[in-house]
């Protein structure tokens, strides 16, 4: 759903702090209440009272209330979550946040059909129903991505959040690592790597005679020396990388 940027709703300074989670109660009601509008509407078809439309039409004021409070709510909880959000999710937050300014400004609109309809006049009567069943619709919409939003985004779910900060520290404890590999094959001398090329020459170097057909092994030349010498300094270098990578390998098992 592509809709129009509007302004934003301007907010004054607020005397009170508001209190964070408070969002998806207050869209419970925010929810209800204009379903309950139009069932005292119906009823009043038959009715015709005129306490009863009164009471709809307070209660349509509570409504533009309430979807106020649920903007605020909403931004609040919006501000701790956002920067934790991939981009897909807060591409939907912000398709969700522009609906609910719709939604309020869609809240002034059914008060003044309200009053039109007031006039006992057809015409406005009928606007109103179908406004209020539009809105209805739009609102239960509008309560489903917010649904989305937490269900599947996982956004205001603490056990999200703390999942996150614990990925961005094994991040950070993978890149100590990687820092602690790069050292150790810097600090690698000379002499860890002759070390291990002796062990492996120690093994190669032994001439051998084949009694059966007299044909004498001889020892490596320079050049398989040569390779044997760099065999060996990767394989130590591997050596140190392969326990480096199960200790990152390790801590990450133990996180899931």
């Amino acid at each position: 759903m592509n809709l129009p940027a509007i302004q934003d709703l301007p907010i004054p300074p607020l005397p009170i702090e508001i209190p964070l989670l408070l969002h998806p109660a207050v869209a419970h009601f925010a929810i209800a209440i204009p379903v309950v509008i139009l069932l005292l509407e119906v009823i009043n078809n038959f009715l015709k009272r005129r306490s009863v439309s009164v009471i709809s039409l307070l209660l349509i004021v509570l409504t533009m209330i309430i979807f106020v409070g649920l903007f605020l709510t909403g931004k609040k909880d919006g501000s701790e979550a956002y920067a934790l959000l991939n981009e897909a999710a807060q591409a939907d937050f912000k398709e969700h946040k522009l609906l609910g300014l719709y939604l309020i400004y869609a809240t002034a609109g059914i008060f003044v059909l309200k009053l039109l309809s007031m006039l006992k006049i057809g015409f406005f009567r009928f606007l109103f129903i179908v406004g209020l069943l539009g809105f209805i619709g739009v609102n239960m919409l509008q309560g489903k991505k917010g649904g989305d939003l937490v269900y599947t985004h996982g956004i205001n779910i603490t056990a999200v959040s703390n999942a996150g900060e614990t990925i961005d520290d094994l991040n950070d404890e993978i890149e100590e690592l990687q820092e602690e590999i790069d050292t150790l094959k810097e600090k690698l001398t000379c002499s860890e790597v002759q070390e291990s090329v002796d062990a492996v020459l120690a093994e190669g170097d032994v001439v051998d005679v084949n009694l059966s057909n007299q044909e004498e092994i001889v020892a490596p030349t320079k050049e398989e020396t040569a390779t044997i010498k760099e065999t060996a300094a990767v394989q130590a270098v591997e050596s140190i990388v392969d326990k480096v990578s199960d200790s990152v390998e390790s801590n990450i098992s133990a996180v899931e």
